[in-house]
């Protein structure tokens, strides 16, 4: 006998109307759509962020050491603003500014490259002066007119390097022809010794007269170095340094990725007050001395393209060879990378009253 029940509830059961199956797929990919919609846009907004983090990570770094390097630039100690220094040592070529605390290349026009990497865009610097920590001179004898000069400390010192040996009074260059910290650091007889022998210094080479311990003379590290932007292995822009001070061995270090562009403008103070009285390119500088600041505006780029969705128009300080320091032009990405611009006043601390 069948059951009524079960045949009850057999006949209850049936399948999808087409209607019904069309509002489920559009409804399906209404909110398939709605969550792409989503995705796209985070991972959009995550895209950019990571971008817009990156950029400003390297355009503050290199800000921030261009203009540690610029505040500190023509320090020799308590002399920094008296005469300039002697100079003994040979290969002196690395400073064709003169021995002036920084000096600027517009567009990299009249710079030599001594370097393999492939200057790219902007201007170039160019700074000189102490670096490092100092030494105290320990010769207080007159025979310290020889080619040794005794320091009190290891600062690091190499065979080539520029030192300055200065007092208050007066200052010489000279270039290192021993390996003075070979013997170990702290110095086994409480001193090192400093050889600036003739084979690598003019025939003025010997000290006369000597520094002595009574004047309170110091040693140190001399260095100019220059900078610009340059083509890395990763064929991407880069804010490079190297060494300009006329050594056989020319190094050069990568500061920071990704700086696309530096634009350089130089306080010129005309009426000796310490003050800029107005601000001009590298070509309108009419005397380095009196340079007492610099404003530095850089272009940071994106490591990736597509951190933006259409191209990006910005400003930059590219100043039309007019030295007035005012013009702003408009500049437009050829890509997808994100860009921004950072612009920094630096003092040369020891050019000011």
């Amino acid at each position: 006998m069948t059951d009524m029940r079960s045949s009850r509830f057999v006949s209850r059961e049936h399948g999808l109307t087409i209607i019904e199956l069309m509002v489920s797929v559009a409804l399906s990919l209404v909110v398939l759509s709605a969550l792409t919609f989503v995705y796209v846009s985070s991972r959009g907004a995550y895209r950019s962020n990571e971008a817009l983090a990156r950029v400003q990570e390297n355009g503050r770094f290199a800000m921030d050491w261009l203009s540690r390097e610029i505040r500190s630039a023509g320090f020799y100690g308590c002399i920094s603003r008296g005469p300039p220094p002697t100079v003994i040592a040979n290969n002196f070529t690395g400073f064709p500014m003169g021995l002036q605390a920084v000096v600027g290349y517009e567009n990299g026009s009249g710079w030599t490259n001594p370097t393999s990497i492939t200057r790219v865009a902007g201007d170039v610097l160019e700074i000189s002066g102490m670096y490092g920590n100092a030494a105290n001179v320990l010769d207080d004898n007159p025979k310290a007119v020889n080619a040794n000069v005794k320091v009190d400390r290891c600062i690091g010192l190499k065979q080539d390097d520029l030192v300055m040996v200065a007092n208050c009074g007066r200052s010489t260059i000279m270039r290192i022809t021993n390996v003075p910290e070979n013997g170990g650091c702290p110095p086994s007889a409480g001193f090192n010794t400093v050889t600036d022998a003739n084979n690598n210094n003019n025939a003025n080479f010997r000290l006369d007269p000597p520094y002595l311990v009574t004047s309170r003379a110091i040693l140190f590290k001399f260095g100019a170095y220059a900078y610009f932007i340059g083509r890395n292995p990763a064929n991407r822009p880069s804010l490079y340094r190297t060494n300009m001070d006329g050594a056989a061995v020319v190094t050069t270090e990568e500061v920071v990725e990704n700086i696309e562009n530096m634009d350089l403008l130089f306080g010129e103070d005309t009426d000796g007050d310490g003050f800029a009285d107005s601000y001009k390119t590298a070509s309108n500088v009419a005397n380095w001395q009196s340079v007492v600041s610099v404003r530095v505006t850089l272009v940071a780029v994106s490591p990736d393209a597509g951190a933006t969705q259409q191209r990006q128009n910005y400003y930059f300080g590219a100043i039309s060879g007019s030295g007035s320091g005012t013009a702003l032009d408009w500049q437009t990405a050829t890509d997808s990378r994100l860009r921004q611009v950072f612009v920094s006043t630096v003092a040369i601390r020891n050019k000011l009253p």
